[in-house]
């Protein structure tokens, strides 16, 4: 519960409904390899924060729409992948985060958990517009 206390009360002001952020995954190892786009924020009936993607990746057989939801008290962020083929779902735990000096960007490093698919992403940016 400790986690949860330090990350809601350092990062309180950060995080605001209807907000707008960019988020970026991606791996330290290998810099080209990189997710990024832009999110509004809302929270869910659990205090959940739920970063709703405003585009869809249009690709060449299909488009594709992601959510992102980060979850405060356990510190896990839940991707979420629509596509012609149904909904996917990546879990991963984080760490308590590094917030810039200017207060714009906050850094987590991430681990997948068992079972999810993807394991190409070890760091997630989140940065206030």
């Amino acid at each position: 519960m400790t986690d949860f206390i330090n990350l809601f009360d350092d990062y309180s002001g950060f995080f605001e409904d209807n907000a707008y952020y960019v988020v970026s995954e991606y791996n330290k190892d290998s810099p080209d390899l990189t997710d990024l786009s832009t999110y509004i924020v809302e929270r869910d009936e659990h205090e959940n924060l739920v970063f709703k993607n405003l585009y869809e990746y249009i690709g060449p057989n299909e488009n594709i729409h992601k959510d992102i939801v980060l979850d405060l008290r356990s510190l896990k962020i839940e991707e979420r992948i629509e596509d012609s083929s149904g909904c996917h779902v990546n879990n991963y735990k984080v760490d308590n985060g590094t917030l810039s000096s200017d207060g714009k960007e906050l850094i987590f490093n991430i681990t997948p958990t068992e079972g999810s698919h993807s394991r190409e992403f070890n760091i997630i940016s989140i940065t206030k517009i």
